[in-house]
């Protein structure tokens, strides 16, 4: 029924129900801890993941992310970076506009982001780099996908600040890579924040 009642509202009203099972989920969850009862947070803990999973993925189909990728002819290098001041050919969706922190440029991503980047063949590791401002922990990165696969925690390397992956291009082009992180509530910010990112790198390793 549930599945009837989303397809019959369409992608918005899937999204809308998403939300909604999402906060439900959230208070049972909070109210769960509050009364120190273990058995039923743990449970709550899981749905209330699978609910927050599920809108981001939504989100992520409403967004710049369903657009198809930039049509226009990049230069194919093997190794580039991001900063907020230089783009360098890279594509990104699911980022708010550029923000200033102790004279510092960077730019708040939505808790669901990514990028299209032009790459040529090969073996590449990408670096995520953000501000100090929010520290992610393992347990806050909830997915990170390239060109659309999921790719698994045990090959993502972490640290407080910074994001570490090696991908594989198969064909020169745009590649895309998304990641979801638990979001990052900001007093009197209403926004669902991601990562205040700061850098996008990237370097062949082999071709």
């Amino acid at each position: 029924m549930r599945c009837v009642l989303q397809w019959a509202l369409g992608r918005r009203g899937a999204y809308g129900y998403a939300c909604a099972a999402e906060w439900s989920a959230q208070r049972r969850l909070r109210w769960a801890i509050r009364r120190e009862d273990r058995l039923a947070a743990r449970s709550a803990h899981v749905e209330w993941f699978a609910r927050l999973v599920h809108k981001a993925r939504l989100n992520y189909l409403m967004g710049c992310a369903s657009a198809l990728p930039p049509t226009r002819s990049p230069e194919f290098l093997s190794s580039g970076t991001w900063t907020p001041q230089s783009g360098c050919g890279v594509e990104l969706w699911g980022f708010f506009a550029g923000e200033c922190s102790r004279e510092r440029p960077f730019r708040w991503s939505a808790h669901c982001a990514g990028a299209y980047v032009p790459l040529p063949q090969g073996r590449f590791r990408i670096e995520l780099a953000w501000e100090p401002t929010r520290t992610l922990a393992q347990r806050d990165v909830l997915r990170v996908e390239f060109d659309g696969r999921r790719i698994p925690a045990k090959h993502l390397s972490l640290s407080a600040n910074c994001l570490t992956f090696e991908v594989t291009s198969t064909t020169q082009g745009w590649h895309s890579f998304a990641w979801t992180v638990v979001p990052y509530h900001a007093p009197i910010d209403r926004r669902l924040l991601g990562l205040p990112m700061n850098k996008i790198q990237w370097a062949v390793v082999s071709r």
